[in-house]
C-alpha cells in the first residue's frame, strides 16, 4: 500500500519508545533532573517504558534542549550520545558487536535503532576514498537526533576498535557550529574523530577500507544464540502471545534497573494490573516465568561472552545477591554456575579460545527453555564438537552429578 504524502511525512517523525527512554536515562545520569526532563516531555517513565511505543522526533528534541539548560546550558547531545552505547544484552542492540565484519556491525547497529521511518533514514555509500553513512532525515527538529546518533555510533565503534585502528574518520552536519558548541571538542576528545559543519548533508564518514575489517570481538556462538532466541518468539502467534511477547520486551532492557513489577508493566501497557495478570494466564504463563526467561536469556548470552565474573552477571540479571542467581542458574541447568564459569585468569585467556573457535561447523540447537536440564558449556561443546569438547573434557568430568544425565 502506497503513503500519501501526509502519512509519510508523519511516518517519518517518529522514533521509538526505547530510544528516547534511552536517551532520557543518558541525560539523567549526566545530572539532569527526572522531575523537569518528564515536564517538559509531559509524560511519565511508564509511557517512556512501552517498548511499541512511538514518539515524536521533537520531543528528542526537547529532551536535548533541556538537559542542556539543565547543564549549564551547553549542548550536550555528544555526550547524550556517548552514554546511549549498549553496555549489556538486556540492552538493544549490543549483539551488533559481535558480528564478523565491520560492515555488518554497522547494519546490525542501525537496525538495532529500530527508527520508524517510512523510507531508511541511514543510506551507506561505498567509496575508495572512505565510506559514507549519510543521514536523510527531514526537518529541523532531527539535528539533536542525528548529533545523537552519529555519537553513539562513533563511541559505539570506538569501543569496539580499541586497540586497533579507529574506524570513523569525520562526522560532518548540514547545521551550523552555532548550534552545538562545545560537540567537535567532546567527540574529538572522547571519540578521536574529526567533526565538520555547514556541509549539504550530514553524514558519518569511515577511513578508506575500515569497514571491511574483520571485527575482533566476532562470536559466532553469541550470533547464534541470539538468532534462535528471536526465532523462537517471533514464530509464536503474535495474536495468542501478544501480553506475553509485550513484558519480554518491557523487561529484557530493564533487568539490571528498576521498574521490573507487574504493577509497573500493566502501567506502561495502559491497562489494570488485574487485567495484565489475567491475559498473561490466558496466554499459558505468567508475569514471573517471563522475567525468568529474559534472565535465562541473557544469561546464556553472558556466559557465551566469556568475559564477566559471576558476580557481575548476577548483577546484570537483576539479582541482589549471588545466592539468589546460584539458585536460578542451577533451576535453568541442573548444576550451579560455578561449574560453568571461568576463573579471572581463564577470563583472561578466553580471546585464544573464542578466535580459535571461529571457523568450526555449527550445529543447530534448541533454545534452552525453562525445563532444559544442561549447562551452557555443555551447549558450548556440542555445538563445537570435539574442539570443546576436549578444551572442556576434565571440566565437564569433574562437574557431573546425579542429574547430569537428564
Amino acid at each position: 500500500m502506497r503513503l500519501t504524502s501526509t502519512e509519510q511525512e508523519i511516518g517519518s517523525d517518529l522514533i521509538s519508545a526505547p530510544m528516547l527512554f534511552a536517551a532520557y536515562r543518558s541525560a539523567r545520569s549526566l545530572g539532569a533532573r527526572k522531575p523537569v526532563l518528564l515536564q517538559a516531555l509531559q509524560m511519565d517513565e511508564p509511557v517512556l517504558r512501552q517498548p511499541k511505543g512511538r514518539h515524536s522526533v521533537r520531543h528528542y528534541a526537547t529532551l536535548c534542549h533541556t538537559a542542556a539548560m539543565e547543564l549549564g546550558g551547553v549542548c550536550r547531545t555528544a555526550d547524550i550520545g556517548r552514554n546511549m552505547v549498549p553496555d549489556g544484552f538486556s540492552d538493544p542492540g549490543y549483539s551488533a558487536g559481535f558480528r564478523k565484519t565491520w560492515s555488518t556491525v554497522l547494519e546490525a547497529m542501525i537496525k538495532s535503532l529500530d527508527l520508524e521511518q517510512s523510507e531508511p533514514c541511514f543510506h551507506l555509500v561505498r567509496l575508495a576514498t572512505g565510506d559514507r553513512l549519510y543521514w536523510e532525515h527531514p526537518g529541523s527538529a532531527s539535528d539533536e537526533l542525528v548529533r545523537s546518533l552519529f555519537s553513539m555510533i562513533t563511541h559505539w565503534f570506538a569501543a569496539l576498535s580499541a586497540g586497533h585502528p579507529p574506524l570513523v574518520r569525520t562526522l560532518n552536519f548540514r547545521h551550523s557550529e552555532d548550534r552545538c558548541r562545545g560537540y567537535a571538542q567532546s567527540i574529538g576528545k572522547t571519540a578521536g574523530a574529526g567533526c565538520s559543519f555547514n556541509q549539504i548533508t550530514s553524514f558519518v564518514e569511515f577511513f578508506p577500507g575500515a569497514l571491511d575489517g574483520a571485527n575482533p570481538n566476532h562470536n559466532p556462538d553469541i550470533v547464534n544464540a541470539e538468532t534462535r532466541q528471536r526465532a523462537r518468539r517471533t514464530s509464536r502467534n503474535p495474536g495468542k502471545k501478544k501480553y506475553a511477547n509485550m513484558c519480554y520486551d518491557y523487561l529484557r532492557p530493564l533487568l539490571d534497573k528498576s521498574g521490573l513489577g507487574l504493577t509497573a508493566a500493566a502501567q506502561s501497557f495502559g491497562v489494570a494490573e488485574r487485567t495484565l495478570r489475567r491475559r498473561l494466564v490466558s496466554e499459558g504463563t505468567s508475569f514471573r516465568e517471563i522475567l525468568e526467561q529474559v534472565r535465562q536469556d541473557c544469561c546464556h548470552l553472558y556466559f557465551l561472552e566469556d568475559k564477566h565474573l559471576l558476580t557481575a552477571i548476577s548483577a546484570r540479571l537483576g539479582y541482589s545477591e549471588l545466592s539468589a542467581f546460584t539458585r536460578a542458574y542451577s533451576g535453568w541447568f541442573g548444576r550451579p554456575p560455578s561449574n560453568d564459569a571461568r576463573s579471572p585468569d581463564q577470563l583472561g585467556r578466553a580471546r585464544g579460545f573464542r578466535e580459535e573457535m571461529v571457523g568450526v561447523e555449527r550445529v543447530e540447537l534448541p533454545t534452552p527453555s525453562m525445563s532444559t536440564k544442561c549447562s551452557t558449556t555443555e551447549l558450548y561443546a556440542h555445538a563445537a564438537g570435539p574442539l570443546a569438547s576436549r578444551h572442556y573434557s576434565r571440566k565437564t568430568k569433574s562437574a557431573a552429578g546425579p542429574n547430569s544425565g537428564r
